[in-house]
């Protein structure tokens, strides 16, 4: 949080606050054929009052919001599901291989989707008993995917993408790129190189 633009903006609009009240004051008092009571400083007065009660609420309503944001990040990050990836995936042809994924947070992942980005991959979405997508806490599943094998042989690195939520409602994206590795006529290694997770609570990409 940026609090050095925080502050410009609060002294930005008490600023123009203040001007906008001695223009009204003077406006009404001087221009406008009507007796008012008291003074212009006593008008300007009483109204900078009324606006620094409502500036106060604001700062009150600001810092419980700000608290409570600040609150559920560090339940998300105490609790959040920490989806991991095996480090080698063998790739035979005619087969069909499996990404396994675990989860070693301390809650559930539901609503669970996987892509590749390559178009021409396909993933069979079998999660958990009844049909249920979600992987528990402390649990892992084996995602079944099937493709082309001279296409993936002629790959350098091949990205998954694993989407879900949490509690909290909290999205979280985690991709798995691995490097392709040719063994032999029939056979292909993927090996795990990067892992980058993002989430709809603290991060600013959109997911």
């Amino acid at each position: 949080m940026n609090y050095k633009k925080i502050i410009f903006k609060i002294f930005f609009i008490t600023c123009i606050s203040a001007l906008v009240i001695s223009i009204v004051c003077s406006f009404f008092y001087y221009f406008i054929p009507i007796n008012f009571p008291g003074t212009v400083g006593e008008w300007i007065t009483a109204l900078s009052t009324l606006t620094g009660g409502a500036f106060t609420l604001e700062g009150v309503w600001w810092t419980i919001t700000d608290s409570k944001n600040q609150k559920e990040k560090e339940l998300f990050f105490q609790y959040r599901p920490i989806v991991t990836s095996e480090n080698l995936i063998s790739v035979i042809e005619n087969d069909l291989s499996q990404l396994i994924i675990e989860n070693k947070g301390y809650s559930e992942l539901l609503d669970i989707s996987i892509t590749c980005d390559k178009e021409w991959v396909d993933f069979k979405l079998n999660i958990g008993p009844e049909g249920r997508n979600i992987i528990l806490p402390g649990s892992e599943h084996g995602f079944q995917w099937s493709c082309p094998f001279e296409k993936i042989k002629q790959c350098s690195e091949i990205s998954f993408t694993i989407k879900g939520r949490t509690y909290l409602n909290v999205k979280i994206e985690t991709k798995f790129t691995f490097k392709v590795t040719n063994l032999s006529k029939t056979q292909v290694n993927l090996v795990l190189i990067t892992t980058n997770c993002t989430d709809s609570l603290t991060s600013d990409k959109k997911i």
